[in-house]
């Protein structure tokens, strides 16, 4: 088969087929919270840059860490040099390679911005089940983004604890519920 017969079979490469698809349908609004912070006309800080910060500090390696990420080596650099070259600190401090090897780690700066950023958005989190009022329609959200973006449902204790300053999926529905206990709604 030919790379262009491929693509005609392929499914998605049929727009007829892409507006067949069956749309969900919502109960109601959604509130959806994605923290960006720019600088200028770069986004200096978002939820991309915060996942790689934090894959960096699990894996000491720019490079490692966007593997880690499905993220190319170029973009990960890229991004870090953004990040850095907003704050008046850098948040990533990089070794040159050589016989043993460079190596990356977040610096205090760093640590302090995701930890800074993951609060904020596990306030967001409750103030969207303040709004909405629908812990049924979080908790279905937080599973739908689980699968798609592949997170681990039930990630390592130890790897968690250590590195981990983001809400899992699963703790995410915990909260739902225990919203919607203390609402008086039922459990989503």
């Amino acid at each position: 088969m030919t790379a262009r017969s491929t693509a005609a079979a392929s499914p998605s490469a049929d727009p007829q087929s892409a507006s067949a698809r069956p749309r969900s349908r919502r109960r109601g609004p959604v509130a959806r919270f994605r923290l960006r912070v720019t600088s200028g006309d770069v986004i200096a800080i978002g939820p991309g840059k915060v996942d790689l910060l934090e894959a960096i500090a699990e894996t000491q390696s720019i490079t490692a860490a966007a593997k880690s990420i499905g993220m190319s080596y170029r973009r990960a650099w890229m991004l870090v040099d953004q990040i850095n070259a907003s704050l008046r600190q850098p948040a990533v401090a990089s070794a040159k390679g050589g016989e043993h090897g460079g190596g990356s780690r977040l610096t205090s700066v760093g640590e302090d911005l995701i930890a800074c950023y993951r609060r904020i958005e596990a306030r967001a989190d409750v103030h969207s089940l303040d709004l909405t009022h629908d812990p049924a329609v979080f908790a279905q959200s937080e599973r739908t983004l689980a699968r798609k973006n592949l997170s681990d449902l039930d990630p390592n204790p130890f790897v968690y604890a250590m590195f981990s300053t983001h809400p899992t999926g699963p703790e995410r529905i915990a909260l739902a519920r225990s919203w919607a206990s203390q609402h008086g709604l039922p459990e989503p």
